[in-house]
């Protein structure tokens, strides 16, 4: 399954108290996560930034930044990640446990932000909400199911490829990732 809110953010900040698993300095996110930085302030002039680079300017391969204390990657930056807790802004006691609709329309919370948050969102705690049917350059579930795949088991990534994406082509497959990290189907998909 996929993790609930809490479970996502006690894996994220792997021991710690501070606002991001490296500590408080945002310009170290380059290290650890790729985020709204000096290679994008390229692309996107008026962006505010991390004062570092990660070399990357929309979404990186799953894996290419350091991990947390736990040996967890890609916890924050890159692509927003699912959680099975339905979206409650108020924290009302959802973000720990799993929605029990599984074919829900409304909000999950998702956690980690994106490629292209600045430093005042690039935290540990940083959550938003997201319809299971959303697609776009910053909520992607395919890349998530594939990083988070040494973390949960298999029947995790299929209940992902099942009921969120909504996408045929990868119905029922174990998802994995090639080395570029690009996904990958098993014989079955």
């Amino acid at each position: 399954r996929l993790p609930t809110e809490a479970e996502w953010e006690y894996a994220a900040r792997a021991g710690t108290t501070t606002a991001r698993y490296w500590g408080e300095d945002p310009d170290q996110a380059c290290r650890y996560a790729n985020v709204g930085d000096q290679a994008a302030k390229k692309t996107f002039p008026n962006w505010v930034i991390h004062e570092c680079t990660d070399g990357v300017v929309y979404t990186a391969p799953v894996g290419s930044f350091q991990a947390n204390a736990w040996g967890l990657k890609d916890m924050l930056g890159n692509v927003w990640e699912w959680t099975c807790s339905e979206w409650d802004e108020k924290y009302g006691g959802a973000e720990s446990r799993c929605s029990t609709n599984s074919g829900t329309t409304g909000p999950l919370a998702v956690r980690g932000g994106s490629w292209n948050f600045g430093p005042g969102r690039v935290r540990s705690a940083c959550r938003g909400g997201n319809a299971p049917a959303s697609r776009n350059d910053f909520v992607d579930p395919r890349y998530r199911a594939v990083s988070l795949a040494a973390l949960f088991p298999d029947g995790y990534r299929r209940w992902l490829a099942n009921n969120l994406t909504g996408d045929d082509e990868i119905k029922g497959p174990h998802v994995a990732a090639d080395a570029g990290g690009d996904p990958l189907v098993d014989g079955d998909g």
